[in-house]
């Protein structure tokens, strides 16, 4: 797939949230669209208030696995 391109499959979206997952989604990939497809796939598959803590989670491991911190103006933060 293209970057920036829709997704056509769901395997495509699978894939993209595994990849975010195991930290292995090249740094580069993780763009706008590929945040929220991983944010949407994560409340298909679990529980509100667990897909939430589940994404944060993981946004924050795969910033620092980027090598970007997490602070109140980088990486993971909420107003």
């Amino acid at each position: 797939m293209k970057p920036g391109a829709p997704y056509q499959h769901l395997d495509e979206i699978e894939r993209l949230a595994a990849r975010f997952v195991d930290r292995t989604l090249p740094c580069p990939e993780w763009t706008h669209q590929a945040h929220l497809t991983v944010g949407l796939w994560h409340a298909r598959e679990y529980p509100p208030a667990e897909a939430l803590d589940r994404v944060r989670a993981g946004i924050q491991r795969y910033n620092l696995a980027c090598g970007v911190e997490n602070t109140t103006t980088r990486g993971y933060h909420e107003p």
